[in-house]
């Protein structure tokens, strides 16, 4: 595999990673603001 190519994966897979946990935490910082 090419080395640009194997970056482009990783690079997708934790964005991927990341909105998968932000998505989690979206009502739970939501909430936080609405208390504030």
């Amino acid at each position: 595999m090419p080395k640009h190519l194997k970056y482009f994966f990783i690079s997708a897979f934790q964005s991927y990673l990341f909105n998968l946990v932000l998505d989690k935490r979206m009502p739970y910082i939501d909430k936080i603001f609405l208390e504030i």
